[in-house]
């Protein structure tokens, strides 16, 4: 199983190798669209500075120390949807990339796939969370179109994710288990993330008032849930302990959720999944890779794992009896 972490500069790479990384991804804003839509309508879904590698020199360097140590980087173009009209210039911008050495791309807007594949660019293409692969017939469908791996959603429990790793064929499939997890489903939120400090629109405290004839236990249930995540740090989810289970269902790799976080933080996070990874290769006893997911989790935080931050809560309510 492949460790995917997040990168964004050329003087992180080799401390995010040492610390377990197999494979990077990352953002850059080429000046092209920078001028025209500004960084706020971001190509990549982040458009805070500290995001994106921020000089065509520094993303040069990097891809360049990834050459080097033959680790495979892979570039995100994926805001969900792109003016067709620039359809030609992030062409010419994505070959300019594999000359560089760029692996692949990671990919949201359809219209973007199909160019990459009928320009002949020769790079991976990997469908983004936005593309919503909740089923097998929308994996078989991103494989006509040349997708060589698909980006689960973060909403998929253990059991659906061993049941879509079944029908993927050739097909690699990658699973995020740290950082970011989201209320929303993701191909469907049209949120922003452009708050420097990282506070996401999901995160924020609302007031509430309900409009409309429903009945009133669904109206309590959904303020509920929406408390639940007010003010909730997204920073500590996590789905460790379900990792040795991905892995034996056939998931290709792991994603580390976290570009523009500090190197530190990056480095860390590797440690923990790769520290996950060895301790409970080829383990099958359920019970015992919690447990040990668990200690690693609260080892590295100082405070227990909960629900709420947990990428696979059914393990909780396994021991609840639901």
């Amino acid at each position: 199983m492949r460790i995917l972490s997040p990168v964004d500069s050329p003087r992180e790479v080799d401390v995010l190798i040492e610390a377990g990384a197999d494979e990077f991804y990352g953002g850059y804003l080429p000046p092209f669209w920078e001028e025209k839509y500004g960084s706020i309508a971001s190509l990549n879904r982040r458009s805070y500075r500290e995001a994106n590698v921020p000089s065509w020199e520094e993303f040069d360097s990097l891809l360049e120390e990834c050459w080097k140590r033959g680790i495979p980087f892979y570039l995100t173009l994926n805001a969900p949807l792109l003016p067709e009209e620039e359809d030609g210039e992030i062409l010419d911008f994505a070959r300019r990339c594999v000359d560089m050495g760029v692996s692949g791309f990671i990919v949201s807007d359809p219209g973007l796939l199909i160019a990459l594949r009928e320009a002949g660019v020769k790079a991976e293409i990997h469908a983004s969370t936005l593309f919503n692969a909740f089923s097998s017939a929308t994996v078989k469908f991103l494989e006509r179109f040349g997708v060589s791996r698909v980006i689960l959603p973060r909403e998929l429990t253990l059991g659906e994710i061993e049941g879509l790793a079944k029908k993927s064929g050739r097909v690699k499939l990658e699973s995020i288990v740290l950082r970011g997890k989201c209320p929303n489903i993701e191909g469907l939120c049209g949120h922003l993330h452009d708050d420097p400090n990282r506070c996401w629109p999901c995160e924020m405290k609302y007031s509430r008032s309900w409009e409309g004839r429903f009945d009133s236990r669904l109206v309590r249930e959904a303020f509920l849930a929406l408390s639940e995540w007010e003010e909730l740090d997204r920073y500590y989810s996590c789905g460790l302990c379900a990792i040795p289970f991905l892995a034996k269902a056939g998931v290709f790799a792991v994603k580390i959720v976290g570009r523009g976080s500090e190197t530190e933080k990056k480095m860390r996070a590797v440690r923990m999944v790769k520290k996950m990874w060895e301790l409970t290769r080829g383990e099958m006893d359920r019970e015992r890779c919690v447990g040990m997911g668990r200690s690693i989790y609260a080892e590295e935080f100082g405070f227990p794992c909960q629900a709420k931050n947990c990428y696979f809560p059914e393990f909780f309510q396994e021991e609840a009896g639901e």
